[in-house]
């Protein structure tokens, strides 16, 4: 649903198009809308070993972990039909990632990070209901 707001002739809308997509423009009665596509990417600096929380992302966005430290959990929104992308940049060598039982992953076994220093891994989390997750690996090693 668009949310818009118009003062005279000039109006202002936001349309969220899914997977954290939004459309915004801007116009007024003499002159054609101006469009633009934009997509929440949150970075995270992960500086001391401990828990990654991510319950409060938006469903859609992109989340860049610059890793430093190991993460030891990692802590997902209870929201269902979320998506999130989680990419992990080895800022210093050899951090792991704990990722526990909060995805289900194929053939039953969470992935591994890359170790290398700038090395990136990419996952996608999807959740079916508040509590179930699934975790798909879309890249790793990447440099």
């Amino acid at each position: 649903m668009p949310k818009c707001s118009c003062a005279g002739n000039s109006c202002s809308c936001a349309v969220q198009v899914g997977d954290g997509l939004t459309i915004t423009g801007t116009g007024n009665a003499g002159a054609p809308f101006t469009i633009s596509l934009t997509q929440t990417i949150v970075t995270i600096t992960q500086s001391g070993a401990g828990a990654l929380d991510l319950s409060a992302v938006k469903t859609g966005s992109i989340v860049l972990v610059n890793l430093s430290a190991s993460v030891t959990s990692v802590v997902l929104p209870p929201v269902a039909g979320s998506r999130i992308d989680v990419v992990f940049k080895q800022v210093t060598a050899s951090n792991t990632v704990a990722w526990g039982t909060v995805a289900k992953w194929p053939g039953g076994t969470a992935p591994v990070v890359s170790a290398t220093i700038n090395y990136m891994d990419w996952f996608v989390l999807r959740s079916l209901s508040t509590t179930e997750w699934i975790g798909a690996v879309e890249g790793q090693a990447i440099r």
